[in-house]
């Protein structure tokens, strides 16, 4: 947390942002490595090496308070780097309008990009200039380029969104990488990308290598669709059965574990309310808290409502596979 609110330091105005001199260096140190060539992943590596604390943690030992957020403490993440990256108050500025309901009658809040911010210039002392906050911003949207979900031809994937790393279950992401000997297109695992090798090891396969294993199942299918049908229904009807067993354990882990956390921020709301009634905290602390605990526990109620209607999907078991053994079926002239 490189920034304090003005009060804690009692400056003159309370609503001002303050620079931490004991952790400002962080962030500039991130700019330096980022502007130098390295990624957010191995950012993130190298400050967990360090043990260098998250901003939770920091924020939480300042005050004398155990961090609540126990799953992520003391790991820094790709997604947290890039997030510093992306944030213009490390150059002066504060941005708002980051989130909006997605229509009048879906209120489910979304992120807008960083270029529908709106952003207002030079509120607060900076910790890097503009200049390489612009910088910064080039090299991201070029690396957002190289990690689409995308063939060389420029076609979405047939495989985005679809396939899993076999341990953690996160999704496998599309990532090309230009060697000497020419492209590489692979699927990584993108919970190592975003938490490293702690949380999982990196897994990762060439995209040709698992087109021609796809390939090769689906054609095993194909002829057991024309020579045996019944036969393959039955055999497709128990495979379900056992993927839905394994991911509904999945997503009733998630939906158990989202509900507690709504939960276990009820009480760190009340308890925030009473601490401010008591003193013990500042109204502006109160303020930043009570928002950022708000906005995270909207995010898990609408989470919780996404995996609970992906957990019925789930549950239901498709009856009639006719259509989908003769689609099966033209597959058997697919050679490449």
């Amino acid at each position: 947390m490189p920034y304090i609110n003005g009060d804690i330091k009692k400056g003159p105005c309370k609503h001002v942002l303050a620079v931490d001199e004991n952790v400002a260096h962080n962030v500039v140190r991130i700019f330096e490595m980022f502007l130098s060539g390295k990624t957010a992943r191995s950012i993130a590596d190298v400050f967990n090496h360090e043990n260098i604390l998250t901003a939770n943690d920091y924020f939480y030992n300042t005050i004398g308070k155990p961090n609540p957020y126990k799953n992520n403490k003391n790991k820094w993440g790709s997604t947290t780097i890039i997030q510093i990256i992306k944030n213009p108050a490390y150059y002066g500025a504060m941005a708002n309008g980051k989130r909006a309901v997605k229509s009048f009658k879906n209120k489910s809040i979304v992120r807008k990009d960083v270029d529908e911010w709106i952003i207002i210039e030079n509120t607060h002392k900076p910790l890097i200039s503009k200049e390489l906050w612009l910088e910064a911003q080039q090299i991201s949207k070029r690396n957002n380029k190289q990690t689409v979900r995308r063939s060389s031809n420029g076609e979405v994937s047939i495989f985005a969104g679809i396939i899993k790393c076999a341990d953690c279950g996160g999704n496998l992401v599309f990532n090309r990488r230009v060697l000497k000997s020419g492209t590489k297109e692979i699927f990584r695992c993108g919970t190592y990308t975003q938490k490293g090798k702690d949380v999982c090891p990196m897994h990762c396969i060439d995209y040709a290598t698992l087109y021609q294993a796809v390939l090769a199942s689906v054609q095993e299918y194909a002829v057991l669709a024309v020579e045996y049908e019944k036969k393959l229904i039955n055999k497709i009807l128990k495979t379900n059965d056992e993927f839905k067993n394994k991911n509904m354990q999945r997503y009733e882990k998630n939906i158990r574990e989202s509900k507690n956390r709504i939960k276990e921020i009820d009480g760190l709301l009340q308890n925030l309310y009473e601490d401010k009634i008591s003193g013990e905290v500042t109204v502006a602390l109160f303020k930043r808290m009570s928002k950022k605990y708000g906005d995270e526990q909207e995010r898990l109620i609408t989470d919780v409502e996404q995996l609970e209607a992906e957990l019925n999907e789930y549950k239901r078991v498709e009856q009639d596979l006719t259509g989908w053994v003769n689609r099966v079926k033209e597959c058997l002239t697919i050679d490449s």
